[in-house]
Order: structure tokens, then sequence, then C-alpha cells
């Protein structure tokens, strides 16, 4: 990949914004550790509470 088109992409409006969208959905969720699952933004799971990523996926 052409490293000046990747910085470009990186530093576009589209990215930046869904980065700071991301970051405060993170800070409203409290989310703590990854991968961590929101559902409906109301069901929260993560490999933390069910022991592993398969885990997490299956139940």
């Amino acid at each position: 990949m052409d490293q000046d088109k990747l910085i470009h992409t990186y530093n576009s409006f589209t990215v930046q914004n869904q980065v700071a969208k991301s970051t405060q959905m993170s800070r409203q969720y409290k989310l703590s550790d990854a991968p961590t699952l929101v559902v409906d933004g109301q069901y929260l799971t993560s490999e933390k509470i069910n022991g592993t990523p398969q885990d997490t996926i299956q139940q």
C-alpha cells in the first residue's frame, strides 16, 4: 500500500469521525478490555465474562 495514501486516508474526516465515535462509545459502555461485544446497546459480553473468545461467540 502506498504510504502517502494510507496517511491521507487515516487523516480523512470519515476515519477520524469513526474513531471519535468509537472512543465515545467505549467510554459510554465503560469498556476496559477487548474483545468486547455490545448488542443493541443493551447486552455486553466479553471473554473476561465468558472465558475465551470462542465462548463469547457461542453464548
